[in-house]
């Protein structure tokens, strides 16, 4: 993943709410907590704003990893949010 991150930058691809997703939910899967808040915040910081998709795979990855205890903060973030999550 940080090769395709590495190229990204190298060829001056700008990174979409698509991008973000793809690659939160890579490290999420993987179970790499930081790589995956370190892209949310960087997310945020670009004014990119999240959508389902991207709570989702933050949720999935959390609970992946064993770190429940951080799905409680993801979901106040999400009800002080406009992001409307399917149910």
């Amino acid at each position: 993943m940080s090769a395709v991150m590495e190229y990204m930058q190298k060829y001056y691809f700008k990174w979409t709410l698509v991008t973000y997703n793809i690659v939160i939910d890579a490290f999420g899967r993987a179970g790499d907590v930081n790589q995956m808040e370190f892209l949310f915040r960087l997310m945020q910081s670009e004014s990119i704003k999240p959508n389902c998709v991207t709570l989702c795979s933050l949720v999935r990855g959390y609970a992946q990893a064993g770190k429940a205890e951080k799905i409680g903060g993801l979901m106040r973030y999400i009800e002080s949010s406009d992001v409307t999550v399917d149910t």
